[in-house]
């Protein structure tokens, strides 16, 4: 009986813990395979923030957090 009850109560915590830590290695993956890309192509992502528009960078700010979302309901799905 104890036994049943601590597999109930811990299955569910180690789960959830290795989604997070999937999470976090694929989001550490994507920004590395982003950074490796813009430097494939010598484009300086820092320079085009500082010069761009409000509008631009407050689209691509909530384009890269709908892009998170999605990526965590990916993992948790």
């Amino acid at each position: 009986m104890p036994v049943e009850v601590l597999r109930e109560l811990f299955l569910p915590m180690i789960s959830i813990g290795l989604k997070l830590t999937l999470f976090v290695l694929a989001l550490g993956l994507l920004r590395g395979l982003l950074r490796w890309f813009d430097n494939k192509m010598e484009f300086s992502f820092k320079d085009w923030i500082n010069a761009a528009d409000c509008r631009s960078v407050s689209i691509y700010l909530g384009c890269r957090f709908l892009g998170a979302c999605l990526l965590l309901g990916f993992i948790f799905t």
